[in-house]
């Protein structure tokens, strides 16, 4: 609801703010450009695929929660918005994506390729992930 309400950036900005608070994680935010409303569908879907990978972070990652580092970025340009959300914990193999049973990243990937977008996953073991998801946005803002 409060994504409906007042749109992406304050939903974000109160997400990761509640998942400090709650966790004890040290999450930097920070957001560039101008924050404007998008069509609904994009609002829900870069948040919640945002909401996917901090969650992931700190899940895979609860065994040195109190080590762990994300930091998320929030690009809003004129034609696109780009989330880049860092760690630094354990990481892993991509390949494991493919193989494992979770449906979180998989999901991500299909819903960013149909909106004509991409996700870009660069892990490693022992040294943290990096989350690059681009998505297009038509030149007008929705109306809201």
């Amino acid at each position: 609801m409060m994504l409906d309400d007042l749109g992406l950036v304050p939903t974000i900005k109160r997400y990761v703010s509640n998942l400090k608070e709650q966790t004890g994680v040290d999450i930097t935010l920070v957001i560039n450009g101008t924050y404007r409303r998008l069509k609904p569908y994009l609002e829900v879907y870069v948040f919640r695929a945002m909401q996917e990978v901090i969650s992931n972070a700190i899940k895979h990652n609860l065994d040195n929660v109190s080590q762990i580092k994300i930091d998320v970025t929030l690009n809003i340009e004129t034609n696109s918005i780009t989330a880049v959300i860092k760690d630094n914990g354990k990481g892993f193999k991509p390949l494991e994506i493919q193989a494992s049973s979770g449906l979180g990243l998989k999901l991500i990937k299909e819903r960013a390729n149909l909106l004509g977008g991409s996700i870009d996953i660069s892990s490693s073991e022992l040294k943290g992930t990096e989350v690059i998801l681009t998505i297009p946005v038509e030149d007008e803002p929705a109306n809201v």
